[in-house]
């Protein structure tokens, strides 16, 4: 049984009212000056890779939240650059449609140009989106790398 597990099994007796404090103690510092051996190091540098790892993954799941965007009706998601393109492309439709059916029925000259705005927003939508996207890439890249750094340290 590693330094860990003896540990972990102390502070069970402790919690169950099967060892007191000072007991408690006294075992714990026991276990501790008894373990300078290699395979006691060996475990420690295994916990700090572990712990590593965890923090890692922890400040991953944070930073990915920055990347996420809010749709319709609160629903947060990762963005795409094909998901950005058809977006641009359904707004840029519609916009058209809306600018022709202006046009036809007569309207001012004001009504037609709302399709223009609705273009330019639909662009810049796509853009934001695939920025986004890419940033997203990125940083899930660097992540990855790191982790798998951390998980071929022995």
């Amino acid at each position: 049984m590693g330094l860990v597990e003896e540990l972990e099994g102390l502070q069970k007796l402790r919690e169950n009212g099967a060892l007191t404090e000072d007991e408690f103690a006294t075992a714990k510092a026991h276990l501790i000056s008894r373990s300078t051996s290699d395979d006691s190091s060996a475990e420690i540098d295994e916990l700090r890779r572990s712990n590593a790892i965890a923090e890692l993954d922890r400040e991953w799941a944070m930073e990915r939240e920055n990347y996420m965007i809010s749709g319709r009706y609160g629903r947060r998601y990762l963005p795409t650059t094909g998901g950005s393109v058809v977006g641009a492309v359904v707004i840029s439709v519609f916009a058209l449609v809306w600018m022709l059916t202006a046009w036809q029925a007569g309207a001012p000259g004001i009504f037609p140009l709302f399709g223009v705005i609705f273009i330019v927003a639909g662009i810049g939508s796509a853009l934001n989106g695939s920025s986004k996207a890419q940033q997203y890439r990125d940083a899930e890249s660097r992540y990855q790398s790191r982790r798998a750094e951390l998980m071929s340290r022995r």
